[in-house]
């Protein structure tokens, strides 16, 4: 994982529903690798590929949802261990 503050504007993307919204994050490729940042003026993180790759992963999985509110995994995480 390499930090920067520094990357052209221009190749950045976020999701459509974030036109308005200022809390969404900014993907874009950078010199082979994945960028990521919450903003603008936000700090670059850059990680390879297959890094990006198992975020993605572990994200649609929903291992990174945050608890419930009674301590237990979220629910896309509880679909995914019990096999659904």
């Amino acid at each position: 994982m390499v930090l920067s503050g520094d990357a052209p504007s221009s190749s950045w993307r976020k999701a459509s529903v974030c036109a308005s919204a200022s809390a969404c994050v900014e993907v874009a490729a950078l010199d082979g690798r994945a960028g990521f940042r919450a903003g603008p003026a936000g700090p670059v993180i850059r990680v390879s590929p297959s890094a990006w790759t198992e975020l993605l992963r572990r994200i649609k999985a929903g291992k990174l949802d945050p608890p419930k509110a009674d301590g237990s995994a979220g629910a896309s995480a509880d679909r995914v261990e019990n096999g659904a």
